[in-house]
């Protein structure tokens, strides 16, 4: 851990690959996870899809929107966004759809 630490005092860059694990102690269900966002449609957001059935598609999209509407960060949200500050360079690169990223 203080060799990361150390690793990370000498960087000027830091990208941030981020995915739905980061916002579950938000109270945020991970996309794949055993009780996941995607585990009744796992294919409702295929264009495909939308035009077979727009009523589900739809149905599952509200579902996701009711869930994480009244989601906050939490602390690794937090720390990511301080490290913003300290990095001349600083990107996270997310498929999250949660808006909890400060």
């Amino acid at each position: 851990m203080i060799e990361a630490v150390q690793l990370l005092e000498k960087t000027q860059s830091l990208l941030v690959v981020s995915g739905s694990g980061i916002s579950q102690p938000s109270g945020v269900p991970t996309y794949r996870g055993d009780e996941g966002l995607y585990q009744d449609s796992r294919r409702m957001l295929y264009l495909q899809d939308l035009n077979d059935d727009p009523h589900k598609v739809w149905t599952a999209v509200k579902k996701m929107r009711d869930i994480i509407r009244d989601k906050v960060p939490n602390r690794a949200h937090y720390i990511l966004a301080e490290w913003e500050n300290y990095f001349s360079r600083f990107l996270i690169v997310t498929q999250n759809i949660d808006g909890v990223h400060c």
